[in-house]
């Protein structure tokens, strides 16, 4: 059996990783370009993603897209009781069986997003109180101005913004050097990005099983 895998059993339970970053950082590529890699060397693993598909990440996901609007207050709430569901349907069965979990997005996104547009991180942490960090948050950090135009071949989004996406970005690296998440390079083709993902993931499982 290959050394990650092993590793990986050598837990309780699955690792729960998240790929974060800014709209147009390449994190939904990256995480299921992941999920296929940890199958491939042995590590069952399953792709999720947040917003979810129930009903409270549907309300999420119409007030991104602008077809309902709330306050930034009221989506902050939503993001973290849509994450409550989500780990509770989702994410702990996967772990408590053994499955590593990559997650396009999870807390940290909140952190970053909902405490850029409140302006009341202390608020944030606390209304996502309930949800555990991850095992192994990645920032894939990607210059503002090359997300934006990735983002032009897509549907915008209500947070697609220039200076907001700036706001976030500094979040993010605010939490990277508290050390809560680790930063990679999302510059470069997929395959590039996804070996720099590959090997973040790789040396922090077998330095956590060794």
């Amino acid at each position: 059996m290959p050394e990650l895998a092993l590793a990986v059993m050598s837990g309780r339970r699955g690792w729960l990783i998240a790929l974060e970053g800014v709209d147009g950082a390449g994190k939904t590529t990256q995480a299921r370009l992941l999920t296929k890699w940890l199958g491939a060397v042995g590590v069952k693993a399953v792709y999720t993603c947040e917003p979810t598909g129930g009903p409270l990440g549907r309300l999420v996901r119409k007030h991104l897209g602008g077809g309902l609007r709330f306050s930034e207050e009221t989506v902050a709430l939503l993001f973290a009781a849509d994450r409550l569901e989500h780990l509770s349907k989702v994410i702990r069965p996967a772990l408590e069986k053994g499955l590593t979990v990559v997650s396009d997005r999870y807390l940290h996104s909140s952190i970053a997003y909902q405490s850029a547009t409140t302006g009341r991180p202390r608020w944030v942490e606390q209304i996502n109180s309930l949800a555990p960090e991850p095992d192994l948050s990645i920032f894939l950090d990607l210059p503002v101005e090359n997300a934006l135009e990735r983002l032009k071949v897509r549907r915008s989004e209500i947070y697609e913004r220039e200076k907001f996406l700036r706001s976030v970005r500094r979040q993010y690296l605010r939490l990277v050097r508290s050390g809560r998440m680790v930063l990679v390079d999302g510059v470069g083709s997929k395959r590039e990005v996804a070996e720099r993902v590959a090997g973040q993931v790789k040396r922090s499982i077998l330095r956590a099983g060794g």
